[in-house]
């Protein structure tokens, strides 16, 4: 990318940017002035992320997406933030009181796990600089689908780029930040930093959800972080610009808000639930089942707690319309394109089709249930069990004691009759709140992901089940501040350990970097020891996350911005050149060709199957700056895009389409696996490549995964 490219996008993406944290600083300080601390951070967050969302998705909607209309369209609604009407600040409570305080001990570990993680993270993000995203997903549906939308300028179309799936008709409001990194320089360079913000605040946003149930400060922080080094919780998004730390991270927030509501009764804090489910709603198609659950829980809960049926009818409609809101466009563009909202899973109650849908071959061949092997012992020690460890590492077991000990917790207050009140009250909100998440993941298609009786990749939709994670790290708080004092300090050096080996097992880094970075954190806590004064007033600073003070979000957005100029103008241009001189290069000689000969400007058709073993080859031959059109070979059947089954319509179709390029892929169909047995890795014969030839196309270059051709002279 030439400088000047470089420093015009840049400027794009500062203006964007900026205006984004603008909205949500000029929001925060008129309508909400009363949040403070954490929540009040956590709302700006929020606020900021649907305001860059809503900068890119309205141009989409009219079909004039571009790095122009979107940065002016977040600078209009800036203007539309500063003419909002200021509200009178009212006193916030911010957490509920009556928590237990923590022990210097209790900070002092929780300092600990703070400083360690945070040394990671940058430590991580510095050994990653360099990497391009290559998990199969990104580079077959994510990233593609936001080549396309800036192709097109336009979010109103369902781009499958993969034979017999559906991956165009997924939710996308995680894509749209990731959109956000590639638009104004039609190149991802920056692409794969963009989920270590969401990460931080999922770990944030799980601390709030344990001070919302009265855990002690120091533990509710601790359990943040650890929930946040779980590894499908970190890995996705540092290693390949996943979106779920999105969904993680919006789901936390909005039940936050949701339970703040339960206390409070405010508007406000239902307005913000409802933005904030709703983001997570439209980001993950697991975030739909979870916000289902959620919405229907607190729901129960306030009828359970004397709140009539029509203010809860009228509040529950409330929280509907801004998870709409803020996440059903993706619903809506399906119903369009595809005639169902939820294409592919056909809704049919009893007996009574109203959106049809066709047959679904990914879950037929892999779309196993966790359910489905409960009466299977050999498959969890087989299978099960190495998936979970690697998946969730040790924090999935203090989670699971903890929330144990919460249900013993309140059983004993049932059995005795004892009074809930306080935190105790939340505590039986969350409880079944928290088991219904984890029936609706093991119940879920593809939870146990792998041909039957073989769920080899099951770790991996481990992240189905972490929005139960979460709500279970606020019941160990709470657990954690009914226990002695001794109990707590045991719990949290478990915790810590638990943190260290969930970091270490998802690989991100070396694990002599893991230990390095939490030796870093305690020496910089220990080193800020000045005796018991000191020790309250700067480690609470740090394992509290809520001085009370509010924070001045416009402030912070322009300093946020400052501070990105401030690195990349100076060292940017450098980094973004070598970054694209190795982006994809070496994985495979047919992506090396055209990365290095054919880089914008071609016309580029993909057909048969590729292995999962190697890059996937769908955003690679975009080009570095998305200058190829890229297409999958194959007609739409039922809103799906199928192989061709015969040579006739095969070459006919070649013929007229005049690819420049072909790809063509070497892997074992999906009759192959379905028919039994375990099919070679690559096929020698490629029925589609004798096609090709006698449509006039010539080979240029081949591998064990793909083929290269190019269209006769």
């Amino acid at each position: 990318m030439p400088t000047s490219d470089y420093l015009v996008g840049l400027g794009f993406f500062a203006m964007t940017l900026g205006s984004a944290l603008a909205v949500g600083g000029l929001v925060v300080g008129r309508r909400l002035p009363d949040l403070t601390g954490t929540v009040r951070l956590l709302a700006w967050a929020l606020i900021a992320t649907l305001a860059l969302i809503a900068a890119h998705v309205i141009p989409g909607l009219a079909g004039v997406l571009s790095r122009e209309a979107a940065a002016v369209t977040a600078l209009l609604m800036v203007a539309g933030g500063a003419l909002m009407p200021r509200t009178a600040a009212a006193k916030d409570t911010n957490f509920p009181a009556g928590a237990p305080p923590s022990g210097d001990a209790a900070r002092l570990l929780a300092a600990t796990g703070c400083a360690g993680f945070v040394v990671w993270i940058l430590a991580a993000v510095w050994t990653l600089r360099y990497h391009a995203p290559q998990g199969v997903d990104t580079l077959s549906f994510h990233l593609p689908g936001v080549a396309r939308w800036i192709q097109s300028g336009s979010i109103w179309q369902i781009d499958e780029l993969l034979p017999d799936l559906y991956f165009g008709n997924y939710p996308n409001s995680g894509d749209v930040l990731l959109l956000s990194t590639v638009l104004p320089w039609r190149n991802d360079f920056l692409t794969h930093f963009a989920m270590v913000p969401f990460i931080g605040l999922t770990a944030v946003a799980t601390y709030a959800l344990g001070r919302e149930l009265r855990a002690p400060a120091a533990p509710a922080a601790l359990l943040g972080v650890m929930v946040a080094s779980v590894p499908v919780v970190v890995e996705p998004g540092l290693l390949n610009a996943l979106p779920d730390p999105v969904m993680f991270s919006s789901f936390a927030t909005g039940l936050v808000f949701l339970l703040r509501h339960h206390r409070s009764g405010a508007t406000r804090d239902l307005v913000l639930a409802g933005l904030g489910l709703g983001l997570a709603f439209g980001t993950k198609w697991y975030g739909v089942s979870s916000v289902i659950v959620v919405v229907v829980v607190w729901a129960v809960a306030r009828l359970l707690a004397g709140t009539g049926i029509r203010a809860v009818a009228r509040q529950t409609g409330g929280i509907a319309g801004l998870v709409t809101l803020a996440g059903g466009v993706w619903l809506v563009r399906n119903l369009f394109l595809s005639g169902n909202p939820v294409f592919p899973q056909k809704i049919a109650p009893f007996g009574i089709t109203i959106f049809d849908a066709p047959p679904d071959p990914l879950r037929e061949l892999a779309g196993f249930t966790i359910a489905g092997y409960f009466d299977q012992p050999a498959i969890w020690v087989d299978y099960l069990d190495h998936q979970y460890r690697v998946a969730a590492a040790a924090p999935v077991i203090v989670l699971f004691l903890g929330t144990l000990a919460a249900a013993m917790l309140l059983f004993r207050r049932h059995r005795r009759g004892q009074s809930f009140a306080g935190g105790g009250t939340v505590a039986l909100v969350c409880l079944p709140m928290m088991v219904l998440l984890v029936a609706a993941y093991v119940v879920t298609p593809a939870s146990a992901l792998g041909p039957e009786d073989m769920p080899i990749l099951a770790g991996a939709n481990v992240r189905y089940v972490v929005p139960a994670f979460i709500v279970a790290a606020g019941l160990t708080g709470w657990a954690i501040g009914l226990a002695p004092r001794w109990a707590q300090i045991a719990t949290l050096v478990v915790a810590l350990a638990a943190t260290v080996d969930g970091l270490r097992t998802s690989h991100l880094t070396g694990g002599g970097t893991v230990y390095a970075s939490f030796a870093v954190g305690a020496i910089a806590v220990l080193a800020s020891y000045r005796g018991r004064t000191q020790l309250a007033g700067v480690l609470s600073r740090m394992a509290r996350l809520d001085t009370g003070r509010r924070l001045r979000a416009g402030w912070a957005g322009v300093a946020a911005v400052v501070v990105i100029l401030a690195v990349l103008i100076p060292v940017g241009d450098r980094y973004q050149r070598q970054f694209n001189a190795d982006r994809y290069l070496g994985f495979d000689p047919t992506l090396d060709w055209v990365n290095q000969k054919a880089p914008t400007g071609q016309s580029i058709g993909l057909t048969g199957v590729w292995t999962l073993a190697g890059l996937a080859p769908i955003y690679p031959a975009f080009g570095p700056r998305l200058g190829n059109e890229v297409v999958y070979h194959g007609p739409f059947v039922r809103e799906i895009v199928r192989r061709y089954r015969s040579r006739k319509p095969f070459v006919s179709s070649l013929r007229k389409a005049g690819y420049d390029l072909l790809f063509i892929g070497r892997g074992p169909t999906y009759e192959q696996y379905r028919d039994g047995g375990t099919p070679p890795p690559v096929q020698r014969v490629v029925k589609e490549e004798a096609w090709a030839r006698a449509a006039g196309y010539v080979e240029i270059t081949r591998s064990d995964r793909l083929i290269l051709l190019r269209a006769g002279r």
